[in-house]
């Protein structure tokens, strides 16, 4: 995995908004720790990211934990991003259980926020640790950053056109709008 090679996303997406206070909140109590809180959106790409020690930030990093990074089973192996996404239902990835090496020494516990309206994926907030550091009590802390508000935030009615990946070339995807919102903007991925 290439930690450059990320793709754009929307800095001031619906999710990442509505999410913000939570993943504050959160990083308040992993203050210290070798923990981290990473958000990302319906199609695994981190958007946000929150470290307890800056040193754990650098090594997640180094290995392409990073906004604008895709966490998909074909980009990263098995993680909880793209697995409590797919399932809809909290995950925990520990160790040995993840496919790549390089992430083998660490765990993950991921959790789906879905839209409360329309029920569609939203996105995943995920806590990442070494392995040793794992805990059975990060699921439910886990599931506190899914919080109803977050989700009513998420899903507020104004238009919102989400973020374009780009491609293996680097090129950006062609521009598509939302229509209920009826502006140009960056090709979607969903909307909300």
């Amino acid at each position: 995995m290439d930690p450059e090679d990320v793709a754009y996303y929307d800095h001031g997406s619906r999710l990442r908004r509505a999410a913000a206070p939570v993943l504050d909140a959160v990083a308040e109590h992993l203050a210290g720790t070798r923990y981290g809180v990473v958000l990302a959106d319906p199609d695994s790409c981190i958007v946000d990211a929150r470290f307890g020690q800056s040193e754990f930030e650098a090594r997640l990093a180094a290995l392409g934990a990073v906004p604008g990074k895709t966490f998909t089973e074909a980009t990263t192996g098995t993680n909880s991003i793209p697995t409590a996404g797919e399932t809809q239902r909290g995950v925990a990835v520990h160790g040995e259980e993840h496919y790549l090496e390089v992430f083998k020494r660490f765990a993950c516990f991921g959790a789906p926020i879905r839209d409360p309206i329309t029920r569609r994926h939203a996105g995943v907030p995920d806590i990442t640790c070494f392995a040793e550091d794992g805990a059975p009590l990060l699921r439910p802390f886990l599931s506190s950053t899914r919080s109803p508000n977050t989700a009513r935030r998420v899903t507020s009615r104004s238009p919102i056109c989400l973020p374009a990946t780009a491609s293996s070339a680097g090129q950006a995807s062609s521009a598509r709008c939302d229509k209920r919102s009826g502006t140009d903007g960056p090709r979607s991925h969903g909307v909300l």
